[in-house]
């Protein structure tokens, strides 16, 4: 299929992410330029690195962008809704994952910060790797 891209859980599992399949988006970088729109639609359609490759490493988080993507796994062909994330720093990187341990770090530094279009500085944060039982998940601390 056309509209499909190849992502990794947060246990290294193969999933084919059908895009366009829902119009659930949350974005917080602002964009009214043509050049601002060019930024995000490169940081959105080729992030330059995976958050599984930032384990203990930090982030200045500034901006997030979180798409709804329908995943299909690739060996069992089981579908499942997930949600697409992109980090981004303060040097416009983007980092990319599915990951239910990253969305919920997400959802509790928006209820205790508010969300990224409403900071004054980048956040820095730290990415983790929990292992609880066969599973491994992503998640951060902030610094």
């Amino acid at each position: 299929m056309e509209n499909q891209i190849i992502l990794h859980d947060d246990n290294g599992n193969t999933l084919l992410a059908e895009m366009g399949t829902t119009n659930n988006t949350y974005c917080s970088l602002i964009c009214e330029t043509d050049e601002q729109k060019k930024i995000l639609f490169n940081l959105t359609a080729n992030p330059q690195h995976k958050v599984s490759d930032m384990i203990n490493k930090k982030i200045m988080l500034k901006d997030v962008y979180m798409e709804e993507v329908l995943l299909r796994n690739e060996e069992t062909g089981e579908a499942s809704q997930g949600v697409r994330i992109i980090l981004i720093d303060d040097k416009q990187e983007g980092y990319v994952c599915v990951s239910k341990g990253i969305k919920n770090s997400l959802q509790k530094l928006f209820a205790i910060f508010g969300t990224p279009e409403n900071w004054v500085t980048p956040i820095e944060i730290e990415i983790k790797q929990l292992s609880i039982k066969d599973r491994n998940i992503l998640t951060f601390n902030a610094c």
